[in-house]
């Protein structure tokens, strides 16, 4: 009859709403997600105020990743290719780069657009994420209180700071390989979440993959 809702309909979504919710306050506390937030917000002033005193978000690699982020936005193409000095353009070797940095730049590009300081500010500012998945496999671990020490230490480690405002792969590559371990420590330990712990683990490594193609070396280690 009108007026009556479907069953299971928007009350199952909200119930499963309510269950990610309740997960996500168990694993991280509000006070975990609030110092997060505060790092992530001092990261980007962090690169803003670098970008306004004139410092350069960009190292030697920085031009191989924005070029193809740049292709694919224009039309949807992965070109890792150059321009010459005489404004001829020289294609390379699709293995001289790999598309997952260039994907996770051109959606940078997307929201914030083409003012290199703003895509140094927003890759800070979610390069403090990574203590999320510091946290969750410090306290499996260690005692909680290791686990509030490893967060501090992510967060204020001067050379993760810099390293963040520059537009390079190591902290998106960190952030990928702390999900891993995470995967790894929630598999190893066993329990209901094993097989998500192998889930995380294997999807991560196969992203870290398509960020630095020198993770292939990881599945000898690991094994």
């Amino acid at each position: 009859p009108q007026g009556q809702r479907a069953p299971g309909g928007g009350g199952a979504h909200v119930r499963y709403l309510r269950r990610a919710w309740s997960l996500v306050r168990s694993e991280w506390p509000k006070g975990l997600l609030a110092l997060v937030v505060i790092g992530a917000l001092a990261r980007a002033g962090i690169a803003l105020a670098w970008g306004s005193s004139g410092i350069d978000p960009y190292d030697g690699d920085s031009a191989s990743y924005i070029t193809p982020a740049r292709s694919l936005l224009s039309d949807l193409s992965f070109s890792v290719g150059h321009f010459e000095a005489d404004g001829r353009y020289t294609p390379e070797p699709m293995f001289v780069r790999t598309p997952g940095f260039p994907t996770l730049l051109a959606g940078v590009m997307l929201v914030t657009g083409q003012e290199p300081i703003r895509w140094s500010m927003m890759l800070a500012g979610l390069s403090a994420f990574v203590a999320l998945p510091v946290f969750s496999a410090a306290q499996r671990l260690f005692p909680r209180r290791a686990a509030w020490i490893a967060v501090g230490v992510v967060l204020i480690d001067p050379l993760s700071v810099s390293s963040s405002t520059v537009i390079m792969t190591e902290t998106t590559q960190g952030f990928l390989l702390a999900l891993l371990g995470l995967g790894l420590v929630v598999a190893l330990q066993g329990g209901p979440y094993r097989m998500v712990g192998w889930g995380l683990a294997g999807a991560t490594c196969a992203l870290a993959t398509l960020v630095r193609p020198s993770t292939y070396y990881l599945v000898v280690i690991l094994s």
